[in-house]
């Protein structure tokens, strides 16, 4: 059997970066080209910026921060799930077809692999399934015009 490892990760400095929020900004603080002793940056970025995970505490008061989160969540077997092309929203009556094309029990984890985003009630379908995590490539999993209706399902 053959295993692929995707690497979802962002390059920081050039990442989307949600509407809103601050780009990433390095700030270079000491440099050998000019006679500096050392090389040295400073970083300076929103949490939301790149590769993250939208803990339940990004929406919801009290949640889960990042931190109290069991770290076997985010590894694993998942189900890729490619789209290319014009956005797709996934919704309850195509979610099936178009995200996990195998038994839908065994999709426990799924990357959103392109432009997809989740609809309210493809997120409860979804939960009523038992998926532990879904990563996108967007900045976001839900539509950015209401983007809390989607991370308070999920």
């Amino acid at each position: 059997m053959n295993y692929k490892i995707y690497d979802i990760s962002q390059e920081l400095l050039h990442c989307t970066v949600y509407e809103g929020d601050p780009s990433p900004k390095l700030q270079v603080l000491k440099d050998m080209k000019n006679g500096d002793l050392y090389n040295l940056s400073s970083l300076s970025m929103c949490v939301h910026n790149g590769t993250h995970i939208d803990a339940p505490l990004h929406f919801i008061q009290n949640g889960k921060d990042v931190t109290q989160i069991d770290l076997d969540k985010f590894i694993g077997w998942c189900y890729v799930a490619t789209f290319d092309g014009t956005l797709t929203k996934i919704d309850a009556e195509n979610i099936m077809q178009t995200v996990c094309k195998t038994d839908e029990h065994a999709c426990k984890k799924i990357l959103l692999k392109g432009n997809a985003i989740v609809s309210r009630e493809a997120s409860k379908v979804f939960v009523n399934y038992g998926v532990d995590l879904i990563g996108t490539e967007l900045v976001s999993v839900g539509d950015p015009n209401a983007p809390k209706a989607v991370h308070d399902i999920l």
